[in-house]
This record gives structure tokens, C-alpha cells and sequence, in this order.
């Protein structure tokens, strides 16, 4: 296994490693990021309430 190393962080060269991260992240993140979306387009929602959604969907990425 391959080791870089850029300032403070250790990057590990494992494929296993990054295809499970890969996987969780479009799981979870991709799902709750399009059904925000979609709430911000179709509901007729107050501006606060858009404004927690676009900073939830920001976070996400």
C-alpha cells in the first residue's frame, strides 16, 4: 500500500478504501441532496426555511 503524504493529512493509495467511501457518500449524500432540491423547486416554502435548505445541500457536497 502507497502512502501520500500532503501536509497534515495521509492519503492512502487503497482502491477497497475509496470504493467504499465512494459508495456511502453516493448512498446517502446524493438521495438527501436531490430530495432537498427538489423541495427548494416544487414547495412554496418561506425564505429562511430555502436558505437552511441551500446551506444543508452545500454542506452535503
Amino acid at each position: 500500500m502507497n502512502i501520500l503524504r500532503l501536509s497534515y493529512y495521509v492519503l492512502y493509495n487503497d482502491k477497497t478504501t475509496w470504493s467504499d467511501a465512494l459508495y456511502y457518500y453516493a448512498l446517502i449524500s446524493i438521495p438527501i441532496n436531490v430530495t432537498l432540491m427538489c423541495e427548494l423547486i416544487v414547495e412554496d416554502i418561506i425564505p429562511e426555511t430555502k436558505f437552511l435548505f441551500i446551506i444543508i445541500i452545500v454542506y452535503m457536497l
